[in-house]
């Protein structure tokens, strides 16, 4: 068994405390399902079904972050339906657009927390001044450069970050052309 099991299907963390699965089971269940996504769902989904019922037995208000705990995060290992993993052929399926239409732009500030990857625990602000659409992701993800700032807006360490844009938040948006008039 990885370390941090729940202290009950739907609890907190055993080890840390923290609302299970915590980071470091993300993390430790990635490793262990390695190469198994289709499996891993399974698993997480199986986890996500007693939490709910566990808490409902206990009489425990429902969590509204059970499933983005248990299953949002678990787009990452899968392609989307018909894309195919790196490697599998030559030519990348075609870019699909972005959940919702909102794509980060240079320019943009960000308020990066777990909503967009595990990796977030501890949330960061992060000034966009690359998008790469260049590089191969699962559909729903992107690779971004920029700098992450303090909360002056100042920059405190250049990165690249994999996010999905549904879970970022925008802080302020750099200038963006206007919409073409509709016909």
């Amino acid at each position: 068994m990885a370390p941090h099991p729940p202290r009950y299907a739907g609890g907190p963390c055993f080890a840390c405390g923290e609302p299970w699965p915590c980071f470091e089971r993300q993390l430790s269940t990635l490793v262990e399902f390695a190469g198994r996504g289709e499996l891993l769902v399974a698993y997480m989904g199986d986890w996500y079904r007693l939490g709910v019922e566990e808490r409902r037995r206990r009489g425990l208000p429902p969590d509204p972050d059970l499933e983005l705990r248990h299953l949002g995060w678990l787009d990452m290992v899968l392609p989307a339906q018909g894309e195919q993993r790196s490697g599998d052929a030559e030519a990348a399926p075609p870019r699909r657009p972005m959940p919702g239409g909102l794509r980060p732009m240079p320019g943009d500030l960000l308020h990066v927390t777990r909503a967009a990857s595990v990796q977030f625990v501890r949330p960061i602000f992060f000034r966009v001044i690359r998008v790469h659409d260049d590089w191969h992701t699962y559909h729903g993800w992107l690779w971004l450069d920029g700098y992450q700032t303090d909360s002056k807006g100042n920059a405190v360490d250049r990165r690249s970050i994999y996010v999905r844009p549904a879970g970022l938040r925008w802080l302020n948006h750099a200038a963006r052309p206007p919409a073409p008039p509709c016909r």
